[in-house]
């Protein structure tokens, strides 16, 4: 997958068809089904561990022809240290953003080993908040989940 078509799917007006709670022994959180304008489905999956509150995780996945997914990206919390492996370089206890990237596919690596450090969010519902601002992600969603679950 090139950097423009992975560019082309995080753009897409995506909309929430439904979502399921996942409870487990270490996490819990939800998953969601998505469907894009041109009828292209995707994920996205929440995970808090249930003792370490910088231990999160979400993520939006594209659903590939031949039935898997394909992580776009995810955004993570600051329990540790994430490496970039091509570049050689950790970005430290901080929360991080990962990237699907071409280079990363090129090089047979996982598509979003790539990440960079932000300080956008510091917990799971605002890693969530900008998962779907910066991937199109209806908003109208958002304000009804949040008045009814809580991740804390």
């Amino acid at each position: 997958m090139t950097d423009i078509e992975i560019s082309k799917l995080l753009n897409a007006k995506k909309n929430i068809l439904d979502f399921k709670q996942i409870d487990k022994r270490y996490h819990k959180g939800y998953n969601f089904s998505l469907k894009d304008q041109e009828g292209n489905q995707f994920q996205v999956y929440m995970r808090q561990h249930k003792k370490q509150t910088d231990n999160f995780s979400c993520g939006l996945s594209f659903l590939q022809k031949d039935g898997s997914y394909f992580t776009l990206t995810r955004y993570n919390g600051s329990s540790h240290n994430h490496r970039n492996e091509l570049e050689n370089i950790r970005l430290g206890y901080v929360c991080h953003i990962h990237k699907a990237t071409e280079k990363y596919i090129d090089k047979g690596m996982k598509a979003e080993g790539y990440a960079e450090s932000t300080d956008r969010y510091n917990n799971l519902m605002d890693a969530f908040i900008c998962l779907c601002e910066d991937c199109n992600i209806s908003h109208s969603f958002q304000k009804n989940i949040f008045g009814k679950y809580d991740f804390k």
